[in-house]
């Protein structure tokens, strides 16, 4: 069981079958029984003040739980009363008002109209990963997380792209729902306290298995980012953890 905070009155927990069961719950009565479901969340929230220091003094208000592959289940609670939630939502899109109208400035757009070929290309593509970055709430221009692949019809060669989690243990368990064989290459660094999973797909693998792997590991807290010189940073500025097939060790 794995418990992370998102905000004071708000944790997500990642458990798997076998510890719902050692609670004395199962999977089938979470999903058909609402009472059931009520005294499962209630003995989670007894256990993360174990691990967690959170604020829960308002009692449960929502939460979502979503089934993921080996049997696992992500619990998203909150403790935080709908006006205020509401009011942290209205905040936050005070703010990609304030992001959408930095980034798409008049002077940016009308500069990229002047360009031409690649530099074109590659202005386009920075000006809509800034967007997708504000409509995911991200505002950090030193990273750019959370990162959408880009949406293919046809995979020419070999696919890559980096997977960058902040926990190991997430890393660790997503990797073992990716079956073996799937990665043309694969290397593992840690820099800044985060593990980057640099990943080269076997030719062999439809992209939209590949996209639906990469979708799942957001599900495990991971970023994703295309790849372009992050290898030649990592190696100077990183640790190797792991340099070859790093998915499946």
């Amino acid at each position: 069981m794995l418990f992370w905070k998102l905000d004071d009155e708000t944790i997500r927990c990642l458990i798997n079958k076998e510890e719902i069961d050692q609670m004395g719950f199962d999977l089938e009565g979470l999903r058909t029984d609402d009472h059931h479901m009520e005294e499962f969340l209630d003995t989670i929230i007894q256990n993360s003040r174990q691990y967690i220091n959170w604020n829960t003094e308002n009692g449960m208000q929502t939460y979502s739980a979503k089934e993921l592959p080996s049997e696992q289940l992500l619990l998203t609670i909150s403790c935080t009363f709908a006006d205020a939630a509401i009011d942290r939502d209205l905040a936050q899109i005070q703010k990609m008002s304030d992001a959408l109208m930095e980034k798409t400035a008049d002077e940016r757009i009308q500069e990229i109209y002047q360009m031409k070929g690649e530099e074109k290309e590659i202005a386009f593509e920075d000006l809509a990963n800034d967007l997708r970055d504000i409509f995911l709430g991200n505002f950090d221009e030193s990273e750019s997380p959370h990162r959408e692949p880009p949406k293919k019809k046809e995979k020419d060669g070999p696919f890559s792209c980096q997977l960058v989690f902040a926990d190991f243990d997430l890393l660790l368990l997503w990797s073992s729902i990716v079956p073996a064989g799937t990665d043309e290459k694969s290397v593992l660094y840690k820099a800044q306290e985060k593990y980057h999973l640099l990943i080269r797909w076997n030719e062999k693998t439809e992209l939209p298995l590949i996209e639906h792997f990469i979708d799942t590991a957001g599900e495990y807290g991971a970023s994703y980012l295309p790849v372009k010189h992050e290898e030649a940073y990592l190696e100077e500025h990183g640790e190797k953890l792991i340099s070859d097939h790093a998915l499946f060790i």
